[in-house]
């Protein structure tokens, strides 16, 4: 009888310190596969409404979605180097692994009969992410073996988590509990927990079914975007990928040593070093953050330890307070009034959202930055909270319509950093004046 993985590759593209990959290689035959959900391609829920020029406004714009083709591609070279590789499949997530669990089921390998399949995948907050398991549980729950029809439970899902530098489960309290402000989140965390030992990165992977199609990895043209689309994702800011995630690890902090002067250059927008430009590949996984900080570290202990290497660790765990927050407010992070118990009178002013979108207002510092993101799917920290000062403080428009721009445009979107921080901008924070920001940050 044979035992199979089926590895569902979501935001952990990476071979590197991966525990979500270290559970699955422990089956005696794994199945990698990356599922295409044509809901990414359709209109954003939350802008389903609104008109910005003639396209529909995607729940992954073509900047995200170029970027995870490369990731894709670089991590399927990698497992192909370990005698792997991935499967391709494109429909609803939960019918899609149904069917190919029951394929895998139904399939002879080199032992015989499978009497099991484990299917393992990322943990992610968010009640969106957390709906999708609770359905892939669903659909598996109705499979049997074929050897034995009255087995328990022969198909399950594992969810892993990875998605930052201390693990929820070695926190001193749990998500529920969460400091509401980071400064005591920070404190806690730092005086009483240690980040996990990094997972090992495998030298070959378990051999791959057989039988089970292949697919091939598809182009922006066969996802449905259109030539202008694709045209204007050549200009995506960065390429994707583990490979050039860990080389402009390497660059930023070792090659380059701009990270000694990472605390007073952050708050720029121009230029390739002036941050370290790691969020896009933490975000889909392609660098895994433990592995971050420990270079960070390292980087203490052989190059120097400064205002800005703190800064940068800072900058990590302010992620994981995001990520906590996300666990502890899955539903409440999307409302309009944010986690907090004030209503807000929001706006639905669309000709005010468009100027804003299409970086039209006026303000040459609050445009330039629009502009940015539009064309290149990235915009600096420092445009971030001017923007969405801008829109929600400023102008009153309802702010889940900006987050859900930057989650269609940024190539870095992660479901908690993305609406905590439009969140705590719109219903916490003070409001920045982009002018005077301008002036202070990018005087020319």
């Amino acid at each position: 009888m044979s035992d199979v993985s089926i590895l569902w590759l979501r935001t952990a593209l990476r071979v590197h310190d991966n525990p979500v990959l270290q559970a699955a290689l422990s089956h005696e035959y794994c199945l990698p596969v990356y599922l295409f959900d044509p809901a990414d391609q359709a209109p954003l829920a939350e802008l389903a409404d609104v008109r910005v020029g003639d396209a529909k406004i995607r729940k992954v714009g073509e900047h995200r979605a170029r970027f995870l083709l490369e990731a894709l591609d670089d991590l399927q070279a990698r497992l192909e180097a370990l005698v792997s590789g991935i499967t391709y499949r494109r429909g609803e997530p939960a019918e899609v692994l149904r069917v190919l669990a029951k394929a895998v089921l139904e399939s002879d390998f080199g032992s015989g009969a499978v009497s099991r399949v484990t299917v393992y995948v990322d943990d992610q907050p968010g009640s969106e992410e957390q709906a999708l398991f609770d359905r892939v549980r669903t659909a598996l729950s109705g499979l049997r073996s074929r050897e034995s029809s009255s087995s328990p439970k022969p198909v399950t899902l594992e969810v892993i988590w990875e998605k930052s530098v201390y693990h929820p489960e070695d926190l001193p309290f749990v998500p529920a509990d969460n400091p509401s402000k980071f400064k005591d989140f920070w404190q806690q965390v730092t005086k009483t927990t240690s980040v996990r030992e990094p997972e090992p990165t495998p030298e070959r992977m378990p051999p791959l079914p057989k039988d089970i199609a292949r697919g091939e990895l598809p182009t922006l043209e066969g996802l449905g975007y259109t030539p202008a689309e694709i045209a204007n994702s050549d200009q995506r800011a960065y390429p994707g990928g583990e490979t050039e995630g860990l080389a402009r690890l390497a660059h930023y902090a070792f090659e380059s040593e701009q990270l000694t002067d990472y605390r007073w250059t952050r708050n720029r927008s121009l230029g390739a070093d002036y941050s370290s430009k790691w969020s896009a590949y933490l975000a889909l996984g392609c660098l895994s953050p433990r592995h971050v900080w420990r270079e960070v570290k390292r980087y203490e202990v052989e190059v120097k330890k400064n205002a800005s290497t703190y800064w940068l660790v800072r900058e990590l765990i302010w992620r994981d307070y995001y990520q906590i927050k996300a666990l502890q407010y899955p539903r409440q992070m999307f409302w309009p009034r944010g986690t907090g118990k004030k209503d807000y009178d929001w706006t639905r002013d669309q000709d005010t959202f468009r100027r804003w979108a299409t970086g039209t207002t006026g303000i040459p510092f609050l445009d330039a930055h629009l502009r940015e993101l539009r064309e290149t799917g990235f915009m600096s920290n420092r445009g971030r909270v001017n923007a969405a000062s801008w829109l929600s403080r400023d102008q009153g428009v309802l702010w889940t319509w900006g987050a859900a721009w930057f989650e269609s445009y940024l190539i870095d979107y992660d479901v908690a950093s993305n609406w905590l921080n439009w969140s705590s901008q719109a219903t916490e924070l003070r409001p920045t004046n982009p002018i005077w920001q301008g002036r202070r940050y990018d005087a020319d």
